[in-house]
């Protein structure tokens, strides 16, 4: 949830400076994460007993998704490009991020 906080933050910072520029494009931004629970918490108006102390925070996220401002999209593991520098992943699964990474889709690896 924290994570999801400080991305919606600097998210709405760079909305501000590209509209003072003048190159924002309509609609929401979107932040994708791999959080189920995150994203559930945001999306439903459902306060679960363990979430109740980050009750000013998700009410603020819930704002910005009402405002249209940002939204949230889940990545499975297998498109989540972080997951190569965080996590063990299979050897397919790694080399399928690999290659996009560093486009290397034409390489053989």
């Amino acid at each position: 949830m924290m994570a999801a906080v400080h991305a919606v933050r600097h998210i709405l910072g760079i909305r501000f400076f590209l509209k003072e520029l003048g190159l924002l494009k309509t609609g929401a931004s979107t932040i994708m994460t791999d959080n189920r629970a995150s994203m559930d918490g945001v999306q439903n108006d459902k306060n679960h007993k363990g979430s109740h102390y980050m009750g000013y925070r998700l009410s603020w996220l819930r704002e910005q998704v009402a405002d249209l401002l940002v939204k949230f999209v889940h990545v499975g593991s297998t498109q989540n490009h972080a997951d190569i520098f965080t996590k063990v992943l299979q050897e397919d699964v790694f080399k399928g991020l690999q290659a996009e990474l560093l486009n290397l889709s034409e390489v053989v690896l």
